[in-house]
């Protein structure tokens, strides 16, 4: 467990990827709560294996592109066919939340295949991916039938965030 520099009432577990921090209960107990979540490479590949048997087949790639490239739920329902390359190895990825989020995105190379594929299959529609109504109420109800602590797409892509550091892969 380790403290994050800026904030001394922060921990971080790295083990689970999760920063916790301390609150006071109703009877001034201190009890710790998770602040936010990422999964750690060693803890998350049994998460993902588990996860994805619980997911329906035409919802596991977007559980490939939340935690393959860290993009968050609303830029991942904004690209469209023409945004990726042939090969699908480069999507733009039509953001607007912040200032850099309008980008090209290397995609990793066991994604090259789905986004090529899917780029093909949705050639005439809007999106590549249309939006996944109650994304969130799926996961938890996945992680639950898996027998696994809640994730949130959120969590998923500070999951991706997570893996690059711990690849050594400069901010």
């Amino acid at each position: 467990m380790g403290k994050r520099r800026d904030d001394p009432d922060l921990y971080f577990r790295k083990e689970v990827g999760v920063w916790y921090t301390w609150f006071y209960d109703h009877q001034g107990k201190q009890v710790r709560r998770s602040t936010s979540r990422a999964l750690a490479l060693k803890a998350s590949l049994p998460v993902d294996h588990v996860l994805r048997a619980e997911l329906p087949e035409e919802r596991r790639p977007y559980l490939d592109v939340f935690v393959g490239l860290g993009l968050r739920d609303s830029e991942v329902y904004r690209i469209r066919p023409s945004d990726v390359a042939e090969d699908g190895s480069v999507v733009h990825v039509p953001g607007t939340k912040t200032e850099g989020a309008d980008r090209m995105v290397e995609v990793t190379p066991h994604l090259h295949a789905l986004f090529a594929a899917r780029a093909k299959e949705r050639a005439g529609e809007t999106f590549l991916f249309p939006t996944w109504t109650n994304v969130r109420r799926a996961l938890i109800g996945a992680c639950r039938r898996a027998g696994i602590d809640a994730v949130s797409p959120n969590d998923l892509r500070r999951t991706f965030a997570t893996w690059l550091a711990e690849a050594g892969v400069p901010r």
